[in-house]
């Protein structure tokens, strides 16, 4: 029961922490303690909400997750307010590292609960119903936001890179839905074909190596959390 729970809690975090957070508030919050705050509060009704619906017996998982996060996005807030100088990408994996532990932690608390998802009989594993809306939600905004903070550094500073963003960000999505599909279905040499096809819109700009090297790391990463995650989820 504890990979199905914590499936559940993560999947609940990944909507409340990325898509019911705007990128102004994610920005903001880490300046103005209102915004935090605000951010804290809608985690909180959100994901207990969530949490006591779908799993049984979770008050205490509840309250720990909701707590847990509250307690590490304010730690956070404080390291940014007083200077202290730390690489971007390094608060970003701590502070989802330590968010991932509250949910395991809350997982650990329902291992021997099961969700409700477990107890209606519909013919599917719960794990496959579970992890394909994981798997959905896990692949756009938090694998673009966790690509674009780990790669941003290397980042050619020429204009070579995309004049707009969020297509590129789409483009990855689209790419990574797609690996996704190829994998379950077992077509791991077509994967190739996806990844000729995008580096073949980007020909001319290969030239430019610092741009080659952007690109190939970016893609390797996406590809790399294609993988993990489905391996990690599905299988």
């Amino acid at each position: 029961m504890f990979k199905i729970n914590f499936m559940i809690l993560f999947f609940v975090h990944i909507l409340c922490d990325f898509y019911f957070q705007t990128d102004k508030m994610a920005e903001r919050k880490n300046e103005d303690i209102k915004i935090l705050l605000l951010h804290c509060i809608i985690y909180a009704v959100i994901s207990f909400t969530a949490i006591m619906l779908l799993l049984k017996n979770s008050l205490a998982a509840a309250i720990l997750v909701s707590a847990g996060h509250f307690v590490v996005d304010i730690l956070k807030f404080m390291l940014i307010k007083n200077n202290i100088r730390i690489k971007k990408k390094t608060v970003y994996i701590t502070d989802q590292l330590i968010h991932i532990a509250f949910l395991m932690a809350g997982a650990y608390i329902l291992r021997h609960e099961e969700s409700v998802i477990n107890s209606i009989n519909i013919g599917v594993e719960s794990s496959f119903v579970v992890g394909i809306p994981l798997l959905a939600v896990l692949m756009h905004k938090p694998a673009n936001i966790t690509i674009k903070r780990l790669i941003e550094e290397y980042k050619p500073i020429r204009n070579t890179v995309e004049s707009n963003n969020s297509t590129g960000a789409f483009i990855g999505t689209v790419e990574r839905y797609i690996i996704l599909i190829l994998l379950y279905l077992n077509q791991y040499s077509v994967i190739g074909l996806v990844l000729t096809a995008k580096s073949i819109a980007r020909y001319h700009e290969m030239e430019d190596r610092e741009f080659a090297e952007y690109y190939l790391i970016g893609t390797l990463l996406s590809m790399l959390i294609v993988i993990v995650s489905y391996l990690i989820i599905l299988k």
